[in-house]
């Protein structure tokens, strides 16, 4: 996105605590996929409250910051509109300046909405605008204090499975841990592949065929043919 500059520290200089409320001296807006509200981790309307992670956008210079809260939070705006980036649809959520953006910094621990995000940002692949590849590896850094959920108690695991699904735009097949040259590449030619996709996270023709998705298995293993045997494959055919 190149019409916004990540700052996350001249972004954080505009916003303070009072009262459990946190407050912005300029004027801002957030932006929250649409489809969290089809996975009940937001809510727009007469009472708006998302998961919290999104960008917290400075409107006049368009930089932003990163809030990670692995909890739902209750929101405040004064405008609510619908946009497209990059193809997907995002709720914009206007805050005018001097007025509470979150309007209770005490939130409801629930370690069931955990499982959602999970499965939004890794086993589906759908991961917003504003998270980078090193925000994919820390997203749940905070579920066992917010949440109370010990799933990301392994941080190895949560950076092992980002890492699986990050794929270099130019060849989805490559994992970016090994296209990537330096931060600046990472940037531009990053993609994201479903952890659950039999086309890019399946190797083996076998692998492919004896999976839960067979449609999709028979048409990868028609289109990608593989060169290799795996150890299953050799146990199998054995």
């Amino acid at each position: 996105m190149s019409e916004y500059t990540r700052n996350g520290k001249v972004v954080s200089g505009f916003l303070t605590v009072d009262n459990k409320q946190i407050f912005c001296s300029k004027d801002c807006y957030i932006h929250i996929p649409v489809r969290f509200i089809d996975r009940d981790i937001a809510s727009i309307g007469s009472d708006n409250n998302s998961f919290g992670i999104f960008p917290i956008i400075i409107k006049d210079t368009k930089e932003y910051g990163i809030l990670c809260v692995d909890a739902v939070v209750q929101l405040n705006p004064f405008t609510v509109e619908q946009i497209s980036i990059n193809g997907d649809d995002y709720y914009q959520l206007f805050f005018e300046a001097n007025t509470a953006i979150i309007t209770n910094t005490s939130v409801v621990r629930k370690d069931t909405i955990i499982y959602n995000i999970l499965d939004e940002f890794i086993i589906k692949g759908k991961v917003p605008w504003y998270m980078g590849y090193e925000d994919l590896a820390k997203f749940l850094d905070t579920a066992d204090s917010h949440a109370g959920s010990k799933v990301a108690n392994n941080y190895e695991l949560i950076e092992i499975l980002a890492s699986i699904i990050s794929r270099d735009t130019n060849n989805r097949k490559v994992y970016m841990r090994v296209a990537a040259t330096d931060k600046n590449y990472v940037k531009k030619n990053i993609e994201y592949v479903p952890l659950a996709s039999v086309m890019y996270s399946v190797k083996g023709t076998v692998n492919k065929l004896i999976g839960a998705y067979m449609d999709e298995g028979i048409t990868s293993a028609l289109v990608s043919e593989s060169n290799e045997t795996s150890h299953v494959e050799t146990l199998l055919r054995s």
